[in-house]
C-alpha cells in the first residue's frame, strides 16, 4: 500500500519543470548590497599609505546566480612613486562580467602614514 507522500509530479521526473523554467530563474535580476567592504592597497606597502575612508559599500546588480559567485575586492592601485596626498578611485576586483558594481563612495583619499 503506497502512502501520499510516494507520489512524484510528473515535471519533476522527466525534468520539464527544469526545463521550462530554468532561464527564468537564471535570468532574475538580483541587487545585493555589501556594506562596509575593507578597501586594499595594491602596488605599494599598503601599512606605509593611510586611506580614508578605509572601508566602501559595494553593490551588485546582475542575475541571481551570477551575483551569488561574485566575491568582491575593492582596491586602490598606487604606483611606487608616488608620495603626495591625493584623491583615487576604486576599482573591484572578483566579480564576473555583466555584473553592475556601484560603489560608495567611488573615490577616496590616499596619503603616506605618518
Amino acid at each position: 500500500m503506497a502512502s501520499g507522500f510516494d507520489w512524484v509530479p510528473h515535471c519533476l521526473k522527466d525534468r520539464s519543470f527544469h526545463r521550462l523554467y530554468a532561464s527564468t530563474i537564471d535570468e532574475k535580476l538580483e541587487s545585493r548590497k555589501l556594506p562596509n567592504l575593507p578597501l586594499v592597497v595594491r602596488g605599494v606597502d599598503g601599512s606605509k599609505w593611510q586611506v580614508s575612508p578605509a572601508q566602501v559599500d559595494v553593490t551588485l546588480t546582475g542575475t541571481l546566480l551570477a551575483v551569488e559567485k561574485a566575491k568582491p575586492v575593492p582596491f586602490v592601485k598606487l604606483a611606487p612613486g608616488d608620495t603626495k596626498p591625493r584623491e583615487i578611485d576604486v576599482t573591484v576586483d572578483g566579480v564576473p562580467p555583466g555584473i553592475g558594481i556601484k560603489l560608495s563612495p567611488e573615490r577616496v583619499k590616499v596619503e603616506p602614514a605618518k
